[in-house]
């Protein structure tokens, strides 16, 4: 298959062009924060631009860490949600006779 026929193909389906479409946005305002944020912290507060990007980065990672550790909390079953992750909804065959 060429380039322009897998391209087609990639594009012809709705789920990977919003998958494209939302990463390209994600990355436009990410990298916009990254540069804001190191210029706000940096005339804010009046630090240099190296621990401006180190707070930044430290701000970063907890929030990542945040976001694993909600997900490991949302999946305990001390919290009294159920997780539906590994249940399957289509029916079990009838059985054998």
């Amino acid at each position: 298959m060429g380039l322009l026929a897998a391209t087609r193909c990639v594009l012809s389906i709705k789920t990977n062009v919003a998958i494209i479409l939302a990463s390209a946005g994600g990355y436009y305002f990410l990298s916009g924060v990254q540069t804001f944020g190191v210029e706000f912290v940096t005339k804010q507060y009046g630090i240099a631009q190296a621990l401006s990007t180190l707070v930044l980065l430290v701000i970063g990672a907890a929030g990542v860490l945040g976001v694993l550790a909600g997900g490991a909390l949302g999946d305990s079953p001390c919290t009294g949600v159920i997780s539906t992750a590994g249940s399957s909804s289509a029916r079990s065959p009838p059985p054998s006779r």
